[in-house]
C-alpha cells in the first residue's frame, strides 16, 4: 500500500474516465507511474467513437496519455497484448528456438504501429512457456527509445535483456546477479 494503489479492476473504465481518476489520486498522492494493464480492457467511449474510426479513437486516446504525462510528471506504462497475427509467427527449423513463438514487434500489439508511433519508449516482454529450459527467462526487447541522449538504446534483434526468475518467483536475476540487492546507484 505504500507503493501501489490498485484501482479496483471490476469496474470498467473508457480512457478519459481513468485518466480522470490518475488526476484525481495525484491530486491525493504525488504517484510517478501509473500502468494500464492492458489497454484492450478499456471501455471504448461510444458517443466519442461517433463520426471516426477506431484507428482515430486509439490515436486520440495515445495523444490524452502523452497530454496526461507531460502534465503530471508521470510515466505510463500501456500494457498491450500481440494481435492473433503475430501469435501464430514460429521460429523456423534451423533457429535456436525453432517452433516456439516469435518475440513481437511494435507493429505486432493490438491496433498496429500507431502505439510504437506515438510512444517515447516501446518495450516487448517475451517468455518461451513451453520450452523445456528457459521457460523461466523473461526477455525484455526494446522495440523503440525516443530519446537516445541519456545512452538508452534498442537491444539487438536477437539479443533481448535476459531476465531469469528467482526460485518461487521472488524476483529476479540479470546477468546472474539478483536485483532486488542492488542499489539504483549499483544497476
Amino acid at each position: 500500500n505504500e507503493y501501489f494503489k490498485i484501482i479496483d479492476p471490476n469496474t470498467l473504465y473508457t480512457y478519459s474516465k481513468l485518466l480522470d481518476l490518475g488526476q484525481e489520486i495525484k491530486k491525493a498522492w504525488n504517484y510517478q507511474g501509473f500502468m494500464i494493464d492492458p489497454y484492450n480492457s478499456l471501455m471504448i467511449d461510444k458517443s466519442q467513437l461517433r463520426g471516426i474510426s477506431k484507428h482515430d479513437y486509439d490515436y486520440e486516446a495515445s495523444s490524452a496519455f502523452r497530454v496526461f504525462c507531460k502534465t503530471n510528471n508521470v510515466t505510463l506504462l500501456l500494457c498491450m497484448h500481440a494481435a492473433t497475427e503475430a501469435l501464430r509467427k514460429l521460429h523456423p527449423s534451423n533457429h535456436e528456438y525453432a517452433g516456439h513463438p516469435v518475440a513481437p514487434w511494435g507493429s505486432d500489439a493490438e491496433g498496429g504501429g500507431k502505439h510504437i508511433n506515438r510512444s517515447d519508449s516501446f518495450l516487448v516482454m517475451h517468455r518461451y512457456t513451453q520450452h523445456p529450459t528457459d521457460w523461466m527467462y523473461s526477455m525484455v526487447h526494446i522495440r523503440k527509445i525516443k530519446d537516445m541522449d541519456t545512452n538508452g538504446r534498442p537491444t539487438g534483434i536477437d539479443s533481448p535483456i535476459m531476465m531469469r526468475s528467482v526460485p518461487n518467483n521472488v524476483g529476479f536475476t540479470i546477468n546472474g546477479e539478483n536485483m532486488l540487492h542492488k542499489t539504483l546507484g549499483e544497476i
